[in-house]
């Protein structure tokens, strides 16, 4: 999903997603179900009760939430993209769709989500990192994930493919993000740091965790 539509007012958004959003389950639910699960497993594990989901989109891992049992809060700039998530959620489901700033008063949540988020808004990703991370002292992280080993690299024609059928401004946005680092390089320029990271999607994704660099270390991490 591209959600640089997150760095500009309301007042001025087109939602760029009205024709995609009733197909978008379709072509990402089924290889992303497993990870979802991984999600809201972790985020029971942390013992993170009050939970932020980020550019929630469909509602996808909201609703895997909602099977666990967990409570959690979705936002996202996109009317239509939430309209499809309320079809599929409880109606007490707490929705609410906004751009940046996001309307929550600081650390309000344990952990805020960013479910391929970044590599979406192009230059200037850190300013939804940075969020994201005055909302929640943690911040959980599903991204594309830096080719380092050989299987990583034969993977990457996959990737490139998967954005470029996105659009071309999808796949710019997706550029940017890459030349500039990844995931580590926003996280970086966040002034956050990584506490985990695991590998997802045969390797193709990671899953990962960071906070403030200058939070203290939490014990086990």
């Amino acid at each position: 999903m591209g959600y640089s539509r997150f760095m500009v007012p309301n007042s001025l958004l087109q939602d760029e997603y009205a024709d995609s959003a009733p197909h978008y389950d379709a072509l990402t639910a089924r290889f992303l179900i497993n990870t979802r699960r991984r999600i809201a497993a972790f985020c029971q594990e942390k013992g993170w009760g009050r939970i932020l989901d980020i550019g929630c989109g469909t509602g996808e891992q909201l609703r895997v939430f909602q099977a666990a049992g967990i409570r959690a809060f979705g936002v996202d700039a996109s009317p239509a993209m939430l309209a499809m998530a309320r079809r599929k959620l409880d109606p007490s489901a707490p929705l609410t769709c906004a751009s940046l700033p996001l309307p929550f008063p600081d650390a309000f949540f344990d952990v805020a989500i960013l479910s391929l988020v970044a590599h979406e808004t192009g230059v200037g990703s850190e300013t939804i990192l940075r969020e994201a991370l005055r909302l929640a002292p943690h911040v959980l992280i599903l991204e594309w994930r830096m080719p380092e080993r050989m299987r990583d690299y034969l993977l990457q024609p996959i990737v490139h493919g998967i954005e470029r059928i996105a659009g071309k401004k999808h796949y710019s946005h997706f550029r940017a993000f890459v030349d500039q680092g990844w995931l580590r390089g926003l996280v970086h320029r966040a002034g956050a740091r990584l506490v985990h990271e695991e590998p997802r999607l045969s390797g193709m994704m990671s899953l990962a965790v960071c906070e403030l660099a200058s939070a203290a270390p939490e014990s086990g991490s």
